[in-house]
């Protein structure tokens, strides 16, 4: 399973099939989430800290998944790229090639529904007990103080960055999960390099949301 898997997971609404990640820019989510999974499948690295953390290939050879090696791919400059540069590069039809891969893997089935006059492909959870497990082991990072590892602790990073943690935890909640989550992040669930990626993931995740939402209330003005 991957960080971007996991997402569309926790994401897709096991009674209605619809997808509930509501953000601005929902592919700087799956790039952060592919730059996670990139690093720990050894393609990628980073070198410095802070606003000097850069992301260098390190080997373009195929993932065996799909939608990895699409994000991959994007990635066509062997320089160091600051993690800005990144997030607009990796998250390219994210969602499709998330649920695509799930599909393959028997986790999700899709159908197709009218709206209105339209078509939209919906898609229903078949691993029901996987998606349930996740859900559960996220909400006990967030509310019990489990201490996270490196399935939940990129999840839990990525939903506060976009503030999606409603998805997994309820609004009276939402308060006590969100100063956890702040913590998370620098807990010891993974390398020094994938936590210095995640913090620098989610600084460019929100960022590009921010530009998202301002050019489309620009645009919603005009």
């Amino acid at each position: 399973m991957t960080v971007a898997g996991d997402l569309t997971l926790i994401a897709t609404d096991p009674a209605t099939g619809k997808f509930r990640l509501s953000a601005a820019n929902p592919g700087a989510v799956y790039a952060g989430a592919h730059l996670i999974d990139l690093l720990e499948a050894g393609r990628l690295s980073t070198r410095g800290e802070g606003r000097r953390l850069r992301v260098v290939v390190d080997d373009r050879s195929p993932t065996g998944r799909p939608d990895l090696d699409h994000a991959l791919s994007r990635l066509t400059k062997d320089k160091p790229l600051p993690v800005s540069s990144v997030i607009s590069r990796l998250g390219h039809e994210g969602r499709k090639r998330a649920y695509a891969a799930l599909e393959q893997e028997h986790r999700v089935r899709s159908r197709t529904e009218k709206v209105l006059l339209f078509d939209v492909t919906r898609y229903d959870v078949l691993d029901t007990d996987g998606r349930d497990e996740l859900v559960r082991a996220v909400r006990a990072v967030l509310l019990e103080e489990a201490a996270p590892d490196g399935r939940t602790g990129p999840v839990v990073s990525l939903l506060a960055a976009v503030n999606q943690l409603g998805l997994v935890v309820d609004r009276p909640d939402r308060k006590r999960a969100k100063a956890r989550a702040k913590t998370v992040s620098a807990e010891d669930w993974a390398s020094e390099a994938v936590r210095r990626a995640v913090a620098g993931a989610e600084a460019a995740v929100m960022a590009a949301i921010m530009g998202a939402a301002v050019a489309g209330s620009a645009g919603g003005s005009s």
